[in-house]
């Protein structure tokens, strides 16, 4: 599933390494190197790519050398995924094959040693641990704690794990077509989405916190959830706002939100901006282009932006525009 974020044509934070030095400073962003060891009369030759959106960082990279990187700590929440070749790593006592079907998970603060076979792919997510916390915190309604302890390894098979990934891919491919330029609502609100897929689709020990359940909201919480959301269309919608706007936990608003109305928050929050966006396209203004548009609603992936709005109304983006000008310039000519 990675693959392509190594290898596609996107020049976002891509790197070539040919010397010890160059392939140090990219093994950085995982944590404190301690040392990097591989076979030294072999000329170092490693392709990759490395970006950081705000609270997730991600890198892709492809090594021709067999190697062994022994990080003294890890700054991050980490997940790694093999897109080929063979890896394993060893945490304290820990230690486990990343694989196509197991996912490797480091925590902060871990000392991990990671080996990899010659000619490995690997694809490794970082998330910031503060952000995390707030989000499980948000979730619950209550302070989570300040570290969450993960399984150290996941297994794709899960269907949570195949959602989290699907995300991830959006994500990526959300934040290469902003080629860190630009704003994009949904590439905060994906972002969100990643770090709450991470907490409900691995095994750690506040997942029974997480899982309990939550009473339902009163209609009024639902009402001013759905008000902010109308007042606020063209900001992101983070579940710690939601939170403190409604006085609920996250997990009890989005339950009855959907139950109540068939759709979640986020949801509802695309659909305001969809309508926002076929307002303007409908405005048929000359200069008008449906990638300011897009943009200006917070859709930073064009692609994704015409397949949504063709699916809520029916027809693409362009249409709209087109009809909406060839009315006008009608008119004008009356």
């Amino acid at each position: 599933m990675f693959r392509e974020v190594l290898h596609g044509p996107s020049q976002l934070g891509r790197f070539v390494a040919t010397t010890d030095g160059e392939f140090e400073q990219a093994c950085r962003p995982l944590g404190r190197l301690h040392a990097l060891f591989r076979d030294e009369t072999q000329r170092v030759h490693c392709i990759g790519k490395s970006a950081a959106i705000q609270d997730i960082s991600y890198s892709a990279m492809h090594v021709d050398q067999p190697h062994v990187v022994d990080i003294d700590a890890l700054d991050n929440y980490t997940l790694s995924f093999q897109i080929a070749g063979a890896a394993s790593r060893q945490i304290g006592k820990d230690h486990g094959e990343i694989s196509r079907n197991m996912a490797g998970l480091g925590l902060p603060g871990d000392h991990a040693i990671i080996e990899r076979s010659a000619g490995v792919e690997m694809f490794t997510l970082r998330v910031k641990p503060a952000a995390l916390m707030e989000k499980a915190s948000s979730i619950i309604g209550e302070k989570a704690p300040q570290r969450i302890n993960f399984r150290r390894q996941a297994s794709l098979e899960r269907p949570e794990m195949a959602s989290m990934a699907r995300t991830m891919k959006f994500l990526i491919m959300e934040h290469e077509a902003l080629n860190s330029g630009g704003r994009s609502i949904v590439l905060t609100e994906l972002e969100q989405a990643v770090m709450v897929l991470m907490l409900f689709a691995n095994r750690h020990d506040f997942e029974r916190a997480l899982e309990r359940g939550q009473p339902n909201v009163a209609p009024w919480q639902v009402h001013r959830a759905e008000e902010y959301i109308k007042a606020n269309w063209d900001q992101p919608v983070t579940i710690e706002v939601l939170a403190k706007v409604t006085g609920a936990s996250a997990r009890s608003l989005f339950q009855t939100f959907r139950d109540s109305r068939g759709y979640s928050p986020i949801a509802f929050a695309k659909k305001m901006r969809l309508m926002r966006a076929r307002e303007q396209l409908q405005s048929g203004s000359d200069s008008l282009m449906v990638t300011d548009v897009a943009l200006a609603c917070g859709f930073g992936n064009l692609g994704h932006f015409a397949k949504d709005y063709a699916a809520a109304f029916g027809e693409k983006p362009s249409v709209t525009l087109a009809n909406a000008k060839a009315r006008l310039s009608a008119t004008r000519h009356r």
